[in-house]
């Protein structure tokens, strides 16, 4: 290129984010029509939504800390790891992360989430935000150069990334701020459920409806000890718009499942994208997958200073 970028890295980069955009819409349920994500997000019908609406206003991201954060990105005509030390990049992390982290205070919570827990939930969500942040602003710097290779005014680059603009504060931060808000819920159930391993079990439940997916429909009914490798990573929610539960009853008072037969199950059911799904978010003490296509296959507990 005119610049002195590297074409095959452009090539490469926009590639990576195609699929990073088929992977999340698929698993967001945004715009795909497969009959997976159409049981998984029927409970969105109009009525449903409205009152969804009544009940939590959509998440907002400050315009103006979204301009100030894409300027950077146009004054430094890229965008590398090292920009999301820029004060104003750091601004859109942090107000994501605060969006994100606000189911945490949701006084709708049904247990009280320990001191411990809630900072390495509070940091898991933090971490999240910075991930969502550096790709968003590094797919939009994949627009910086005009047909000539010149670097397009402030103006122009923030009309011509609009899409984007929206599909990460918009879309996706939507549906990710339902996930945090039942993964909130349940890291507080845990916490209070783990407290009572010794005299209770744990059952898995559904909705019960039309609207269960076939897949969470399989472990319904599902009763184990609190300690049993089955809750490591079958603890709902296993999906995003997932509305299963954990109920516990006193040992004794159910018969066990198999729980090795209902291990294979759940991992038969959650092969190929749904693998992500396969934590406890109160025992791991995250809000979000850890292995969440933001951070990559490897996910980021191997990196030194995430």
């Amino acid at each position: 290129s005119q610049c002195g970028r590297p074409f095959f890295r452009l090539r490469e980069s926009r590639s990576r984010y195609r699929r990073l955009d088929q992977l999340l819409s698929q698993l967001y349920g945004t715009h795909c029509s497969c009959p997976t994500c159409l049981a998984a997000h029927a409970d969105t019908d109009d009525e449903e939504r409205d009152k969804k609406k009544q009940r939590t206003p959509a998440p907002q991201i400050s315009e103006r800390i979204l301009k100030r954060a894409y300027r950077v990105v146009v004054r430094q005509e890229e965008m590398t790891p090292d920009t999301l030390q820029q004060p104003a990049v750091r601004a859109l992390i942090q107000q994501t992360a605060e969006v994100l982290g606000a189911p945490l205070d949701d006084a709708a919570i049904e247990y009280k989430i320990p001191d411990e827990m809630m900072r390495s939930l509070r940091e898991d969500v933090f971490i999240f935000a910075g991930f969502k942040t550096y790709h968003q602003l590094k797919e939009a710097s994949e627009l910086l150069l005009d047909e000539q290779g010149r670097v397009k005014s402030f103006n122009k680059f923030y009309q011509d990334v609009s899409a984007i603009r929206d599909k990460y504060n918009r879309n996706w931060l939507h549906a990710e701020y339902n996930f945090a808000v039942a993964s909130s819920q349940m890291a507080a159930k845990w916490a209070e459920q783990s407290a009572d391993a010794d005299i209770c079990d744990l059952t898995y439940s559904t909705a019960g409806d039309d609207k269960v997916r076939p897949d969470h429909a399989a472990l319904d009914g599902v009763t184990l000890p609190v300690e049993d490798p089955f809750w490591s990573y079958a603890y709902p929610p296993n999906g995003w718009n997932c509305r299963c539960n954990v109920i516990r009853s006193l040992k004794g008072t159910r018969p066990l499942s198999d729980s090795e037969r209902c291990q294979e199950t759940f991992m038969q059911t959650t092969e190929g994208r749904e693998e992500i799904f396969r934590y406890n978010p109160g025992r791991d003490k995250v809000i979000f997958p850890p292995h969440h296509p933001y951070y990559g296959k490897r996910g980021y507990k191997h990196c030194l200073n995430p």
